[in-house]
């Protein structure tokens, strides 16, 4: 029998890199859905036979053991509606062709805000790139800079401060120092207040 959407809550994620598997499992998290993170082909070949509850797939191309492709093509045959998506740090027209014809998107690792930010809403079946407009549109508008933009589309993608820092490539204390003049330059009492005006106006 086949479940429903809101039955399905296990994203597999198959990548070998430990920080990038990690990270894509915080935002999973904060979903409110079950990360299981493969770091092989065969591992993940193993597991989605066995897997009746699948939310969606999460693939690097470049694995150890293989071609994540290899895997997709197999999720694909497994369930053919399930939502895939194939990271690559390597980016050409026979891989955005293959993607296209699994029907699955992709994104350029290293993953940024915005590639964040689309991932979390692909995730929750919405259209991403409207959102992060809007978002980068009211900061500069507020007189924000990008990485304070960047920082609000992550901070509204569920990610905390740590994270953040990873997906950056800064330090802790850099956006810890981002929210502080954020605060300042739009009085607000902390950083989910400003979250909180932000949602109310990308959900409008």
């Amino acid at each position: 029998m086949t479940q429903s959407s809101s039955e399905n809550t296990k994203v597999l994620i198959v990548e070998d890199d430990v920080l990038t598997a990690r990270a894509v499992s915080r935002l999973v998290e904060s979903l409110g859905l079950v990360p299981q993170v493969a770091q092989l082909t065969r591992e993940a070949l193993e597991v989605l036979p066995q897997s009746h509850d699948l939310r969606a797939l999460v693939v690097d191309l470049a694995l150890p053991d293989g071609d994540g492709f290899w895997v997709a093509e197999a999720a694909r045959r497994h369930a053919a509606a399930l939502p895939i998506v194939i990271l690559t740090g390597s980016m050409s027209i026979a891989i955005v062709n293959q993607s296209f014809r699994l029907g699955a998107q992709l994104l350029a690792k290293p993953l940024g805000a915005k590639d964040i930010a689309s991932l979390r809403l692909f995730l929750l079946g919405a259209p991403p790139q409207p959102v992060v407009e809007r978002v980068e549109k009211w900061a500069r508008d507020k007189g924000l800079t990008p990485r304070q933009s960047e920082i609000l589309v992550l901070g509204l993608s569920g990610l905390d401060r740590e994270a953040m820092a990873g997906w950056l490539g800064t330090t802790q204390s850099s956006v810890e120092e981002h929210v502080d003049h954020m605060l300042k330059t739009l009085s607000a009492r902390d950083l989910d207040e400003i979250l909180r005006m932000l949602r109310q106006i990308t959900h409008s």
